[in-house]
């Protein structure tokens, strides 16, 4: 049997919550971690998108980057797997796409861009992400 609780042994902790508003799901991500690696991910959704390719090239435009499918070959980006993420490891990537965009890492090691629209290149679909 428990015994009763006696409230008068405990304070309650006061302290004043932030709300934070969740807005929609990300569409990209950039991770740049000293301890944890630098990567860019590409949402669930998008690799959906886009059918879920093995390998994808990343062209960059004044505000946003395009994101389309590619066979495996020397000039595109081979994409790794978290869960049903794509994911590249690339130091560099995340170098060039955070001076470009002038991203500031500096009080946190994740950015996420929600904003992405589809546009058709030939027959293929093309992510278009907006950086800013």
């Amino acid at each position: 049997m428990l015994q009763d609780f006696d409230s008068t042994l405990y304070k309650p902790i006061n302290i004043e919550m932030h709300t934070r508003s969740i807005g929609k799901a990300g569409a990209a991500s950039i991770i740049n971690s000293p301890k944890n690696g630098k990567r860019f991910t590409i949402s669930k959704k998008v690799m959906d998108k886009i059918n879920s390719p093995k390998a994808v090239k990343i062209s960059i435009g004044k505000n946003r980057i395009a994101i389309l499918a590619e066979e495996e070959d020397s000039e595109a980006l081979r994409l790794g797997r978290i869960g049903a993420k794509g994911v590249i490891y690339s130091a560099e990537l995340v170098k060039i796409l955070t001076e470009k965009f002038d991203l500031d890492f500096s009080s946190r090691i994740c950015i996420t861009f929600d904003k992405v629209k589809y546009t058709v290149d030939g027959d293929q679909i093309v992510a278009e992400i907006t950086m800013r």
